[in-house]
């Protein structure tokens, strides 16, 4: 039998295989869940959905798990570059380290003291004076003047107070040391030694966070750190799942749509295609990727563009002889220079290893890689041979630790507030975007830094459950 073809059927017939196509087709997934970011708090959310049953794949844009849990190995030993002490109020982590069987430890004893640098003179802890401070604090470390400014006033009674916090405690650091008599050249210096990048725009809230987290673990029991580098903490993690975790998935998009998300990887043909995801990427790295389609709020869109994120950079190496027997000074360094801190490290004992690290902050990170890591490390060690020439002579450096802007994947070390901000982005900024949800330590609200992920991915999972 012989059929008659029209272009009336030809047309019909097309027109109903397309709609048969359309109405059956549907997207093909590769998981049920991605995670975006093998950090503490992706791996923890991970974890968490694979005990509920779900498949889950973690991507990660680096060539290693961890995040800013960052291990540097030597040829000898260890230094750590991120993230690394465990405070007894972390009770995730801590729970994570039993069941994973992570071996921590206690440091015994006290730290090294500090040396001096100030106006191209050396001086001990016990010779400092500092003539910008006001008369009661001309004999304070200028790292510690703002925490003993803010120890003599009312603090947070709870620890989700400072989302709510009075305007009073939400002025900036430079504000704040301007009403108690630190003018600009005191200020100056109290900036050398901050956590953050400017005191014009860092709000005193963080600090007045970190010491009710600060007091609040402080009270249950000492700090711990994880034998052989807190980096071995997400690797635990990262062994423990059902698949292993993508390495190399640098993220260029991200797009929600209402049946499924798709994650767009550099050098990928096709999308990830996924019925949920958590992007555990830090807003400082969110920030630079092509594009991000979902239904956002405008408030997250403003935090994802503006959060600050402190910008730190490190110098990591050894030394061959004990300087500090050398020349009689305190091993670790605090300097009114460009190189701002040099801290020895300590074992267990908290005797001293031989390693050290140069660590800068903030504005003073700026000019440092402009020619490379290599040209960073000798400009460095040129600058400790011009101000203390016994440890220069010593010291091997070799490694750059990067957590500023150039660092496309964090942005940065960690968040902070500026003035204003937490009242208007702290609430909102983490919601979930349709089948998009956020994890990450800038979304925590009980805890920051490395707990403070682990909340955030739970909080993230749990949500993503319905729990």
């Amino acid at each position: 039998m012989t059929t008659r073809l029209t272009r009336r059927g030809a047309l019909a017939g097309l027109s109903a295989l397309s709609l048969a196509g359309c109405t059956a087709r549907k997207p093909k997934f590769d998981t049920q869940i991605i995670v975006i970011g093998a950090g503490l708090s992706g791996l923890h959310a991970a974890m968490l959905l694979e005990e509920q049953g779900k498949d889950v794949l973690v991507v990660e844009a680096a060539q290693r798990v961890g995040g800013r849990m960052h291990t540097i190995e030597h040829t000898d030993g260890f230094t750590d570059g991120g993230g690394q002490q465990i405070g007894a109020s972390y009770a995730r982590i801590l729970d994570v380290t039993t069941r994973l069987n992570v071996p921590l430890y206690e440091e015994t004893g006290r730290g090294p003291a500090t040396s001096y640098y100030l106006d191209d003179a050396w001086r001990s802890a016990q010779e400092l004076t500092i003539p910008a401070f006001p008369a009661a604090f001309q004999k304070t470390p200028p790292a510690s003047v703002l925490f003993r400014l803010l120890a003599a006033e009312p603090g947070f009674e709870s620890a989700e107070a400072w989302m709510d916090a009075p305007e009073g405690m939400d002025i900036s650091a430079a504000e704040f040391l301007s009403r108690r008599g630190f003018d600009g050249e005191g200020q100056a210096l109290i900036e050398r030694a901050l956590n953050a990048n400017r005191l014009e725009t860092y709000s005193v809230l963080n600090l007045h966070r970190s010491l009710q987290i600060y007091k609040q673990s402080a009270a249950m029991g000492p700090t711990q750190y994880v034998e052989g580098g807190a980096q071995r903490l997400p690797e635990a993690m990262a062994a423990s799942l059902n698949r292993l975790v993508q390495l190399g998935t640098f993220i260029e998009g991200i797009t929600a749509k209402a049946d499924r998300v798709e994650i767009h990887a550099k050098g990928s043909v096709r999308p990830l295609v996924a019925e949920q995801v958590i992007c555990t990427i830090p807003f400082g790295g969110l920030r630079n990727i092509e594009s991000l389609s979902a239904d956002l709020s405008p408030t997250q869109r403003d935090a994802i563009s503006g959060l600050p994120y402190t910008q730190i950079l490190q110098f990591h190496g050894r030394v061959s002889d004990p300087y500090w027997d050398a020349d009689g000074m305190a091993p670790n360094m605090w300097l009114d220079n460009r190189l701002e801190r040099i801290f020895a490290a300590t074992d267990k004992n908290s005797d001293l290893t031989g390693f050290v690290r140069s660590w800068i902050n903030g504005e003073g990170t700026k000019g440092w890689l402009r020619s490379g890591d290599e040209a960073a490390l000798k400009s460095c060690l040129d600058e400790i041979r011009r101000v203390r020439p016994e440890l220069a002579k010593t010291l091997d450096l070799t490694h750059v630790v990067n957590w500023t802007e150039s660092n496309p994947l964090a942005g940065g070390a960690y968040m902070h507030w500026a003035p204003g901000q937490a009242r208007r982005w702290a609430k909102e900024m983490g919601k979930p975007a349709g089948r998009l949800y956020f994890a990450g330590e800038h979304l925590s609200r009980l805890h920051t830094g490395m707990e403070g992920a682990m909340e955030s991915g739970e909080t993230a999972a749990f949500d993503l459950l319905n729990l």
